[in-house]
């Protein structure tokens, strides 16, 4: 059998297998294949560093992602691999079948677990206050209520009838159109000529981020943070916390990677594209930042496609970057004028809707 100890947290406490496993599926990659890690480990475990470095750069982008994250793991464990390689030759294949296990059993219960408690104490956020009328199920309106923030077109329209299709299962939410959710004030100020203004700003992304990296686990350990000695987010991190909500908001079923119709592994890809491609570095930069300043600011912590109808919001922000080079370049995105931008834009439809005979407008 493998043993299950490996490095050590911040407060000295040795990580299991299935710990190393499961933050490496929160911070760098929400769906891998264990066996191919495994393989990809024994592969590799009699190259050198340059031996190592030439043979990553022949693999296919997929594979690239593999030997990435089993580099993250035997940071963690150096020696993962290396007990089971070392083991008598007929123990091989009964310590690989562990190690699989071991590996499987902290991704999925990993996942498992941050869907659970997500969906049991979203309802308590800020971010998700409401009031549901006498006499009404208040889990049956938050479900129904905040299942709506998944289909971007109603972000965009506000349109009573595609509330309702949406409700009844005519209008499905797609995986290639990021839900309003995930926008600055909940996409209330959503420009499709600028796609990228507020997104992944949701402050609900914040809201659970902070909560499952930063709320007090027992034994007095201020969050995941501390036990991965983490400083600062990866851009896989809020991806996960993505597809987290995203579940969270829209079914109460057991999760899985196409779940209720919904392919997660594509939305999660999708999302990491943009925070990963050169062409989107510069925005993504700032908005890591952002989020770092949010999570950590006051603590002092030691590839698939997909074929659907519409637009993608990946193909808007491809445009909207081919649009302004400053998004791939060295200019600075200055979130404080996109903001600004934002409501001049909201302003301005206001007063057009405020001026116009048919329409009746409130604030």
């Amino acid at each position: 059998m493998p043993r299950t100890s490996a490095s050590a947290d911040s407060s000295g406490k040795a990580k299991s297998i299935p710990v190393i496993s499961c933050q490496v599926t929160r911070l760098y990659e929400m769906f891998w294949p264990v066996i191919d890690v495994i393989n990809m480990g024994k592969e590799t475990r009699p190259m050198s560093a340059d031996e190592k470095k030439s043979f990553k750069a022949t693999l296919p982008q997929d594979q690239k992602r593999v030997f990435s994250l089993l580099e993250k793991i035997l940071e963690e464990d150096s020696t993962l691999i290396e007990r089971v390689m070392r083991a008598p030759w007929e123990h091989t294949a009964a310590l690989t079948c562990d190690l699989k296990k071991l590996l499987g059993d902290g991704q999925s219960n990993g996942r498992s677990e941050d869907m659970g408690k997500v969906s049991r104490e979203m309802p308590g956020w800020e971010a998700m206050a409401w009031t549901p009328r006498s006499g009404i199920n208040p889990s049956v309106v938050c479900f129904i209520s905040n299942a709506q923030s998944s289909l971007r077109q109603f972000n965009m329209t506000g349109s009573i009838q595609i509330r309702n299709d949406f409700q009844n299962g005519v209008l499905t939410a797609t995986p290639l159109q990021f839900p309003r959710h995930l926008w600055l004030s909940n996409g209330d100020f959503y420009n499709p000529q600028r796609p990228s203004d507020g997104l992944l700003q949701g402050e609900i992304l914040i809201c659970r981020g902070t909560w499952m990296l930063l709320q007090a686990l027992e034994g007095g350990i201020i969050g995941l943070a501390k036990v991965y000695n983490l400083t600062k987010v990866t851009p896989a991190f809020i991806a996960y916390v993505a597809v987290v909500v995203h579940h969270a908001l829209t079914t109460e079923a057991i999760f899985s990677e196409i779940c209720g119709g919904f392919n997660y592994g594509v939305y999660y890809n999708q999302i990491r594209t943009f925070l990963e491609a050169p062409r989107f570095a510069s925005r993504a930069k700032v908005l890591l930042d952002w989020w770092n300043k949010r999570l950590f600011g006051s603590y002092n912590m030691g590839m698939h496609t997909l074929n659907e109808g519409g637009v993608s919001t990946l193909d808007e922000l491809d445009a909207e970057a081919e649009a302004d080079p400053g998004l791939s370049g060295t200019r600075e995105w200055d979130p404080a004028a996109s903001w600004m931008r934002m409501r001049s834009q909201r302003n301005s439809r206001n007063h057009i809707i405020r001026n116009h005979s048919i329409y009746s407008y409130r604030d």
